[in-house]
C-alpha cells in the first residue's frame, strides 16, 4: 500500500521544496526593503516590489498545488477505510521524515518573514516620524554666571 502513496509523497517533497525556495527568495526581497528603507533610497522601490508581486503569485500557485496533494493523499486514507494514518506518513520512511523536516522549515521561514515584515513595517515608521516637521521648543534665555578669581574672591572679605 506504501508504494500506491510513494509518487503523492514525492510530488508534496518537490512541491515543499520549491515553496520554500520561493519563500527564501521572499526574505531576500523583505531584507531588501529593509535596507531601502534604512538608506532612504526610493531608486529601486518599485523593482523591489515588482519581484515581490511575482514572488508572492509564484509562493500562491505552489500553496494551492501543496493543497491539493495534500488533499489527494487524505483522500487515499479516505479511500481505503483501514488505512491507519500513521501510514500517511510512515514513521520508517526516510521521505516521511523529510516531509517533516521540510514542514519546519516552511514554519521557520513563516516566523521569520512576518517578522521581518514588522520590522520593515516599523522601520518606515519611524522613517516618516523623524520627517515629519517637529515643533522645536522655544529656546530660553541663557543666564550667565560671573565667578570672580579665587584671590578676588579672598580680598572682597579683607575690604
Amino acid at each position: 500500500m506504501t508504494t500506491e502513496w510513494t509518487p503523492h509523497h514525492t510530488e508534496l517533497q518537490n512541491l515543499m521544496k520549491k515553496e520554500i525556495d520561493t519563500m527564501r527568495e521572499l526574505l531576500g526581497n523583505l531584507r531588501q526593503e529593509e535596507m531601502l528603507i534604512v538608506q532612504k533610497e526610493r531608486t529601486y522601490w518599485p523593482q523591489r516590489m515588482a519581484e515581490r508581486g511575482r514572488l508572492i503569485h509564484q509562493l500562491s500557485h505552489l500553496r494551492q498545488n501543496r493543497i491539493s496533494t495534500t488533499d489527494t493523499l487524505e483522500s487515499l486514507t479516505h479511500s481505503h477505510a483501514n488505512v491507519p494514518l500513521e501510514e500517511l506518513l510512515p514513521p520508517d520512511n526516510e521521505n516521511s521524515w523529510e516531509l517533516l523536516a521540510l514542514r519546519d522549515q516552511m514554519f521557520a521561514l513563516l516566523d521569520r518573514m512576518n517578522l521581518q515584515c514588522s520590522r520593515n513595517e516599523m522601520l518606515t515608521q519611524l522613517a516618516h516620524h523623524q520627517t515629519a516637521p517637529q515643533l522645536q521648543p522655544e529656546k530660553k534665555a541663557k543666564i550667565s554666571i560671573a565667578t570672580l578669581p579665587p584671590e578676588d574672591y579672598n580680598d572682597r572679605h579683607a575690604s
